[in-house]
């Protein structure tokens, strides 16, 4: 075989592999991308459980202790009244910086899952953009060493 056939041969080869290289990085690019935008399913709601209703209390006690006499009836139903507004303020606010406890750790839980995602993603992204490029100019040389080495048969085979 002469050299002029080797070398085109050799060429042809180089050409080839150079493209498959850069094929096969482009395919699993996609394929890398088709997956990181996969639609994602909701999440399920949460199940949420609450305690038994309470039952009223009794207010006998409060009738038994006090004499038949109107002005401290009166008094003690003032006193009673003013605590259950106090109590019933209390529990307001309590309630409230419950819910909002509740609602701030949803929102750490949410706020992290999305970082979370987003960092994901930005990996991917990262590595589709800038890191797999390295394959791809490895496939581009072997391509050009190959068209070189054609070139030079081609010369040689014509002189």
């Amino acid at each position: 075989m002469c050299p002029a056939a080797i070398l085109s041969i050799t060429g042809g080869l180089c050409e080839l592999v150079g493209l498959g290289i850069v094929a096969a990085g482009i395919v699993r690019d996609r394929k890398r991308a088709g997956s990181l935008f996969a639609d994602r399913p909701l999440p399920p709601r949460p199940e949420r459980q609450y305690p038994a209703k309470r039952q009223p209390r009794s207010m006998t006690p409060l009738a038994s202790g006090l004499p038949n006499h109107p002005a401290t009836s009166q008094r003690a139903l003032a006193e009673w009244v003013a605590t259950i507004d106090a109590a019933t303020y209390n529990a307001y606010f309590g309630i409230q910086k419950m819910l909002d406890a509740q609602l701030d750790e949803s929102i750490d839980a949410l706020r992290e899952e999305t970082t979370a995602a987003d960092n994901e993603l930005r990996g991917h992204l990262r590595y589709l953009l800038a890191d797999s490029e390295r394959d791809r100019w490895i496939g581009v040389a072997v391509l050009g060493v190959g068209i070189v080495l054609s070139a030079v048969g081609s010369v040689v085979g014509a002189s």
